[in-house]
């Protein structure tokens, strides 16, 4: 599954950069949307520095990182 990981102007934790790639068969991360033009990614993970928001969750880092496992690890 490839997954947009985009950015803004935060760098994203390493222990976070670790749980999409391994949920991933691909990984591109990009700072900014627009960016990514040729990648047709099957999910996107959007992070603000303090929160990602994936699908129509919003997961408040490192509170909710149980179930941002569960959702890498599952596939979704």
């Amino acid at each position: 599954m490839k997954t947009l990981l985009i950015r803004g102007d935060h760098e994203p934790p390493q222990e976070l950069r670790e749980i999409v790639a391994r949920g991933s068969t691909e990984v591109a991360e990009v700072a900014y949307a627009d960016q990514a033009r040729t990648m047709d990614p099957d999910r996107i993970v959007e992070w603000d520095g303090e929160e990602l928001v994936y699908e129509d969750r919003r997961l408040r880092w490192p509170e909710d990182v149980d179930e941002l496992r569960m959702l890498f690890d599952t596939g979704g």
